[in-house]
């Protein structure tokens, strides 16, 4: 005899199941992306570590200010009108910021280097606190799942439900009400 009142958790449990399974997918999902992104933050740092030498030497011989003087003397050279012994000194100047600059060169990569590895860095910090996140969130939720299952599963074992529990303990006549009727 099937209560009309009495919830059928068969029913739900298969939703239940299934949801538990789209969330432990998406959660080992997310669980790679977490060691990919550390393995990211991990070889960024590195990185960094590396370049920060180069980047403090760049700092210091700025090489920038040779680009910038050999510019200006190149533009002196093109547009003023001197004579061939000062077009040959400035022309000497010039083959030796050239040279200068060539020494410099690799200040000027690693510090762009630098840059876009620290970028890189915050962009994957900030995608580990969306991921993690997100994960914390499919864990709560699974903990209330995994716990409506249990509670599914123990009441299916019993086969009785909340209300037919306390119903049944109503039929019962105790001592008691034994007592009193004599």
């Amino acid at each position: 005899m099937v209560d009309e009142k009495k919830p059928d958790f068969r029913a739900d449990r298969g939703d239940v199941e299934s949801e538990i399974r789209k969330l432990t997918d998406r959660k080992t999902e997310l669980i790679d992306r977490v060691r990919k992104i550390s393995k990211g933050i991990k070889y960024k740092t590195i990185e960094v570590k590396a370049l920060e030498p180069l980047e403090a030497q760049a700092e210091k011989e700025n090489p920038f200010i040779l680009i910038r003087k050999l510019k200006k003397l190149e533009f002196r050279l093109s547009t003023q009108a001197s004579t061939p012994k000062m077009e040959k000194a400035m022309m000497k100047e010039i083959i030796d910021l050239e040279r200068q600059i060539r020494k410099v060169k690799p200040l000027l990569t690693a510090s762009s280097r630098i840059r876009r590895v620290r970028e890189d860095l915050r962009y994957y910090e900030s995608e580990m606190v969306k991921v993690e996140s997100e994960l914390k969130g499919i864990r709560e939720r699974l903990r209330e799942l995994i716990g409506k299952r249990k509670i599914e599963r123990a009441q299916e074992k019993r086969d009785i439900t909340y209300e037919e529990e306390n119903k049944e303990e109503e039929h019962f006549i105790s001592l008691e009400d034994m007592a009193d009727k004599d």
